[in-house]
């Protein structure tokens, strides 16, 4: 019997309003938008060159709250996606080689590692320090030969920081987790993860840290509006 993969990362939702593991069809469609958007901005950032490709980003629904599962082996997915694309590119028997030739120099699982790490580390940014808005910092230590920053926020807590991850930060549009936060709730908080052998990596967004990423005006949007 074949081992099944290991989980490499996933975001979800949890709480009571998805404990039997379900999302109304409008909710379910913002959260998957918003995981395509903001993972596929941080891919891009990578520089490399499977932007040329019209790529899918592999999700897996998973009952146990509302998960949305990334395996070990997604390498090996999103390059069977990339080749049935290739099929209708090259055509036919000529997909085996010249669609691989494009493909070899990728490594889908290493990019994709990164831009997961990199979404975390820009979301445990700005939790700390309550905004994603704001990118001039004032109360910022550098040590370890400037790879590590030290944080501080309004409450005077200190976050340690790869350097890296502060540039990713400073980079990112401020409403890049829009989609995704606007599923949060009072009942309902997202938890992004990300793991593997040597790091565990988790941000938790509650309702009281939502309007750190959603937009002002729809933070505040009366779901239920009282009939006239």
């Amino acid at each position: 019997m074949a081992k099944k993969p290991q989980t490499l990362a996933k975001i979800k939702y949890e709480g009571k309003q998805v404990e039997d593991g379900f999302l109304d069809a409008r909710t379910a469609a913002n959260a998957l938008i918003g995981i395509d958007e903001s993972l596929r901005y941080f891919i891009y950032q990578e520089g490399v060159d499977i932007q040329k490709f019209p790529f899918e980003i592999p999700v897996k629904i998973q009952k146990g709250s509302w998960e949305a599962l990334f395996p070990d082996n997604i390498d090996e997915v999103l390059i069977k996606g990339l080749l049935t694309w290739g099929a209708a590119k090259y055509g036919g028997t000529a997909l085996s080689e010249m669609a691989k030739n494009d493909f070899k120099n990728i490594g889908f699982k290493d990019v994709f590692k990164s831009a997961f790490k990199k979404m975390t580390w820009v979301m445990r940014i700005a939790i700390h320090l309550g905004t994603i808005s704001i990118k001039k910092l004032n109360s910022i230590k550098f040590t370890d030969n400037n790879t590590k920053a030290h944080i501080t926020n309004a409450k005077n807590e200190t976050l340690e920081v790869p350097v890296e991850f502060l540039e990713a930060f400073n980079e990112c549009p401020e409403y890049l987790f829009d989609k995704l936060s606007k599923v949060v709730d009072v009942e309902r908080k997202l938890v992004v993860l990300y793991t593997d052998d040597k790091e565990k990596l988790e941000v938790k967004v509650d309702h009281t840290q939502r309007t750190i990423f959603v937009k002002q005006d729809e933070s505040d949007e009366v779901l239920f509006p009282a009939l006239n």
